[in-house]
């Protein structure tokens, strides 16, 4: 629901790091600026930190995603999963009640397939999951099949470099095609 791939690459070039583009990961595609060597993974994730410690507080939202979960708040529970480190969590909900987004936050570490499972435990009525992921996605296939899946990647370059995920209903970057697909679904479901 937040921007993050662009302002990851800012914080990156301010460390002298750079993504290549050439696939949909953080480890393995980041390159030293001045040509030199690949970024190994330990500094990778601890750009990543610093990038959580320094600018957790200014992302912005995705184009429609407040004006969309807001809507969709009205036929369903909103829940935010996150994979960040839980020291950055009041952080994050801070970030997003400033964008009027007053919703549960969870961070996790690692697949989130069987942080949905728990979630589907507890929960009586159809789940909705977007990611940017497709390992997030694959997992969560794998782990609650019964989760509706959205890939969703914001930004164009990504979401093309990106894996096809199969069980997803729909591959987009638009909030406001995700928001029409499950909208859909959730009315018809409120209609029954």
């Amino acid at each position: 629901m937040l921007h993050f791939v662009r302002p990851l690459e800012a914080h990156f070039g301010r460390h002298g790091y750079g993504f290549k583009e050439e696939k949909f990961k953080l480890t393995g595609n980041i390159s030293a600026l001045d040509g030199g060597a690949d970024a190994p993974d330990e500094t990778v994730f601890a750009m990543i930190h610093s990038y959580f410690e320094v600018e957790a507080h200014n992302q912005l939202p995705i184009d429609g995603a407040v004006s969309g979960l807001n809507r969709l708040s009205e036929h369903a529970d909103i829940l935010f999963l996150t994979n960040m480190p839980f020291k950055y969590r009041d952080a994050r909900i801070k970030c997003l009640a400033g964008h009027e987004l007053h919703y549960p936050v969870v961070t996790n570490t690692g697949p989130k397939g069987p942080a949905l499972a728990h979630i589907e435990e507890q929960s009586s009525g159809p789940i909705w999951f977007l990611d940017d992921s497709p390992e997030h996605l694959h997992s969560v296939a794998n782990t609650a099949p019964n989760v509706n899946l959205v890939h969703f990647v914001a930004d164009p370059m990504f979401l093309e470099l990106a894996d096809d995920v199969p069980s997803a209903h729909l591959r987009t970057r638009f909030w406001d095609e995700a928001h029409t697909l499950i909208t859909s679904f959730l009315t018809r479901i409120d209609a029954q």
